[in-house]
């Protein structure tokens, strides 16, 4: 076993689950904000009507 490989592939995974963890983020603010916007256009369309 090569400790320091273990190192590397450690801290590669680290970052790939932190930009994993970023896009989430990224991915459900957007969709929050597309639900609230539709949400906000259907009430607007329901006191339309």
């Amino acid at each position: 076993m090569n400790p320091h490989r273990d190192v590397t592939g450690g801290e590669s995974v680290a970052r790939l689950f932190d930009r994993t963890i970023n896009f989430l983020h990224r991915v459900s603010g957007l969709l929050v904000v597309f639900n609230v916007s539709s949400g906000i256009c259907h009430l607007g369309d329901m006191s339309v009507k």
